[in-house]
């Protein structure tokens, strides 16, 4: 059985924490000596800095060391230029009063003090850096370093030395407390990361306006009252520079895919533009559109991160194929665009195209392309975007090889012998349904297997007999029920092929109502898969459009009109409506090639989004 092994970056905040808090055990123990020595030899008492003096001294690095580790233990990544100098603002500023405090009285006057008050800046910035994440055993070092400040500040008064036993006790409860796990630290929000420097840097400006105006201030509280302006240009300077970095990065992120490192769509609509005032000025250009085919069967057997890895790995693979030549971009699912100058154009998609192509046990990857000169074919951006999706999709629709056409053209081939009339209203539903999922904005694979479906709908019905396929009048309770089963049959025979089993899904569920009404699973609303919602629309229309043994033709708007009526009963309201554009008078066809545009180009949220 393999040991448990803990992660290598806890364990490293472990000996951080161990560390801090010998730092800090060693800082009391370095007090509570000097005020020993104090206190039990005064003989030894003599000019500042005496032995007492130096071991007190000697604790507050000690102890800033402590903090400093145990701060380092709490957070994950460094802290920063910009906090570093914002402690150092908020010292040099309380050192000033403090110089001011205890004009002419020397160093024995101000070690002291200004230890205490660098050990407490440290101390509050840490705990405010912290915030919510600070936990108790911060606050009660935070706690037991402010005893020590009130100590110093009370010893001229004849108290007698607490400090370094009152902040032991509160240090030992501190420890005793459960280890904090370390956070990732995260921009300081709001205004006080601001403010406080700024404080602090007023009270530097009324320091030397005191001097000025007042009286004459020590040179020492002049010295370091004039540092404070200077670290808050220096800190400026480095907050600029930090906002540039960001403001690039994030101009870096909104054109880049997240996934493949690949620019995104935005950003092949820049590069589209400047390829197209290139061309037009005499240097043509190349768009490639690339589509996978047989990616979303490897989804559906290897699931959704299985996918993302093999779209990161074929991203990488692209970009490498073109570097240097032209650019490449992923436009979102498995779509991706390759942009290269005409000259050059030829092997780079040669590339391009054996880059995108894995084969492994199980699955097999390849991609359709629609490819466009520019300004030859397109003189747009839109335009030529639509072209190469037109490109591709019938590059896509004319392979011959692929197991599923195969499949599907010998299940077609069975209807065509069986049925005549039967493939001609398949066909006309395939391209209805194929027309309503572009519309809706669905990928090119997905376009695919819809259009299979509504191609191989009525495949079940070749178990009908004819009796019953072709009756003139009602049918009986028996005859619809057998009639009915032809979903299920036809879901039987498609699955048969492996790479139609998406495919047969989609048929068994191509006669289930939006109201739940339906058949053969009762299913309703969204339950019921999109294209096989799209499938029952497009048939209902073809099937009365049609003349058929147990209808009359109907014009063209009163199906539309049966279909409106049907809408929140028997189909998908939103999915009627965007068909009857698709179908409608010349004004709202041009309503439907504005959707689609905007659908590809725009990122509001597309009618698919909403379905």
């Amino acid at each position: 059985m393999t040991p448990f092994l803990p992660n290598p970056e806890t364990v490293r905040n472990a000996r951080t924490a161990t560390a801090a808090w010998w730092a800090l055990g060693g800082a009391l123990a370095l007090w509570l000596a000097g005020d020993l020595l104090w206190l039990l030899a005064p003989e030894r008492r003599g000019a500042f800095p005496d032995r007492a003096d130096a071991l007190r001294l000697a604790g507050y690095p000690v102890a800033c060391a402590g903090l400093g580790l145990l701060l380092r233990a709490r957070l994950r990544g460094s802290l920063g230029a910009t906090m570093w100098l914002d402690g150092a603002i908020a010292a040099a500023a309380m050192a000033s009063l403090i110089a001011v405090a205890a004009p002419g009285q020397g160093a024995a006057a101000l070690a002291y003090p200004l230890g205490d008050v660098l050990l407490l800046t440290l101390a509050a910035g840490a705990t405010a850096l912290l915030g919510r994440r600070a936990g108790r055993a911060f606050v009660l070092v935070t706690a037991g370093l402010a005893l020590c400040a009130v100590a110093d500040a009370v010893r001229p008064l004849g108290a007698i030395e607490v400090r370094a036993p009152l902040a032991a006790l509160v240090v030992a409860s501190a420890v005793a407390l459960p280890a904090a796990r370390a956070r990732r630290r995260a921009a300081p929000e709001g205004g006080a990361h601001v403010a406080l420097p700024a404080a602090f840097t007023l009270i530097a400006l009324g320091v030397l306006l005191w001097d000025r105006q007042a009286a004459p201030l020590p040179g020492a509280a002049i010295d370091l009252a004039l540092a404070v302006p200077f670290l808050l240009v220096m800190r400026l300077a480095l907050s600029l520079r930090e906002n540039a970095r960001l403001l690039g990065r994030s101009r870096a992120e909104a054109l880049t895919d997240s996934l493949t490192g690949l620019g995104n769509r935005r950003a092949l609509a820049r590069a589209l533009g400047d390829a197209l005032e290139e061309a037009r000025g005499g240097s043509p250009w190349r768009l490639a559109l690339f589509d996978l085919d047989g990616f979303k069967r490897y989804n559906d057997v290897f699931g959704h991160v299985a996918g993302d890895v093999l779209i990161e790995h074929l991203g990488g693979r692209l970009a490498a194929a073109v570097r240097g030549v032209g650019r490449a971009f992923r436009m979102g699912g498995d779509e991706f665009c390759v942009l290269v100058p005409s000259e050059r154009a030829t092997p780079a998609l040669v590339r391009a195209a054996q880059a995108l192509r894995e084969e492994g046990e199980g699955f097999r990857i390849d991609a359709s392309v629609g490819v466009v000169g520019l300004p030859g074919d397109a003189t747009d951006a839109e335009a030529a975007l639509q072209l190469a999706d037109r490109r591709m999709y019938a590059q896509k629709e004319g392979r011959p090889a692929s197991p599923a056409r195969q499949s599907g053209d010998v299940l077609l081939k069975v209807i065509a012998e069986r049925e005549p009339a039967l493939l001609a209203h398949t066909r006309s539903v395939a391209d209805l349904a194929r027309a309503l999922a572009t519309a809706t904005g669905l990928d090119g694979e997905t376009r695919d297997a819809i259009g299979r479906a509504a191609e191989l709908h009525d495949v079940g019905k070749v178990a009908i007999p004819d009796a019953i396929l072709t009756k003139p009048g009602p049918l009986d309770a028996d005859e619809l029920a057998f009639m009915r089963r032809h979903t299920v049959i036809g879901e039987a025979i498609i699955a048969e092929a492996p790479a139609l089993r998406a495919v047969a899904e989609l048929v068994r569920a191509s006669h289930e109502r939006w109201d739940g009404g339906g058949y053969p699973d009762g299913l309703a609303g969204e339950e019921i898969p999109l294209g096989a919602r799209i499938v029952a629309i497009c048939d209902a229309f073809s099937a009365m459009r049609q003349a058929r043994p147990y209808g009359a033709v109907m014009s063209e708007e009163n199906a539309l009109d049966e279909l409106r009526h049907g809408a929140g009963s028997q189909f998908d309201p939103a999915l009627v409506a965007a068909f009857c554009v698709l179908q409608g008078s010349a004004r709202e066809r041009v309503s439907t090639g504005r959707f689609i545009r905007a659908r590809r180009l725009s990122p509001e949220p597309s009618l698919r989004q909403r379905l």
